[in-house]
């Protein structure tokens, strides 16, 4: 009875011991499958698809070597190579994808840093569109508004683009007494870069005007406006008042007539000419 009493405590004690470390194994297996969760959440969070999640599952090593051919817990489905290229280095590699479309503009990292959940590894930008925040004038900024087409222009572009002012600043600069229009900017043949120095014009109004030039036609001879025209063989200053204008143009208040013929390429030429002619005419002469 006393070898049965023992035989039947061992035995309970190596039930309850047993029943212990299966439930300590079955809450470790319970963690685990709770923090591969969480990871794999978090690979998709970063951006990786369910396929780059289970190609990382693949390449995963056993802690120990194992050399048992039948062992589930080794066999991942990945062969010695795919584990030797992934691991051969100590690093794991894996795709990291952005969640938008673009170009890399800055690189935060190098080979072999450490990086966490909250690190910084590229910044990407959508550059099909841009930016162009335009400096305007106190005196200017009552003729703009939001949806404003504008001209946009810089020295490396090979011709001009349009845009429209999609913000206009609510307060103004106090230094300089400037607000900013900002523009948007169609850019899919990346040919406008951030950071690049821009013009833009704005058309604020359309008027019709009856006498037109182009400004090179009209020059400044003697603190006078004048636009030459043609009289016989020659070419006479005739004196006129200009107005309203932009960047070509210039409006014609008086002195001269819709319609009446002017110089337009060559303008300034003829000025010069006159005046090298004029002061020709009064050397040798001394008073």
């Amino acid at each position: 009875e006393k070898a049965a009493a023992e035989y039947r405590a061992a035995r309970d004690s190596a039930s309850f011991q047993v029943r212990q470390e299966l439930a300590e194994a079955e809450a470790s297996a319970r963690a685990a499958r709770f923090a591969a969760r969480t990871a794999e959440q978090r690979l998709r969070i970063m951006g990786l698809s369910a396929e780059a999640v289970q190609r990382l599952d693949a390449l995963v090593l056993p802690e120990k070597p194992c050399d048992d051919p039948n062992c589930k817990d080794c066999a991942t489905g990945a062969s010695a190579e795919e584990r030797e290229h992934a691991f051969g280095n100590g690093f794991a590699s894996y795709e990291v994808r952005a969640p938008i479309a673009g170009r890399i503009v800055e690189r935060h990292l190098s080979l072999g840093e450490k990086v966490g959940e909250d690190s910084d590894l590229f910044t990407v930008a959508d550059t099909a569109t841009v930016w162009a925040e335009l400096t305007v004038h106190l005196r200017d900024l009552a003729a703009l508004e939001v949806g404003a087409e504008v001209t946009i222009e810089a020295q490396h572009a090979s011709a001009a683009t349009r845009g429209r002012i999609a913000m206009l600043s609510p307060t103004v600069d106090a230094a300089t007494r400037t607000a900013t229009a900002r523009v948007v900017i169609e850019n899919d043949s990346g040919e406008w870069r951030p950071g690049v120095f821009v013009t833009g014009v704005v058309r604020v109004a359309a008027q019709s005007l009856p006498v037109v030039l182009p400004k090179q036609a009209v020059e400044t001879v003697d603190g006078q406006a004048v636009v030459f025209v043609a009289k016989g063989d020659a070419f006479m200053p005739v004196p006129v008042e200009t107005g309203l204008s932009d960047r070509e143009r210039v409006e014609v208040v008086s002195g001269l007539s819709a319609g009446t013929p002017v110089v337009v390429k060559g303008a300034f030429a003829i000025k010069a000419k006159r005046v090298t002619s004029t002061l020709d005419s009064h050397a040798g002469h001394g008073h």
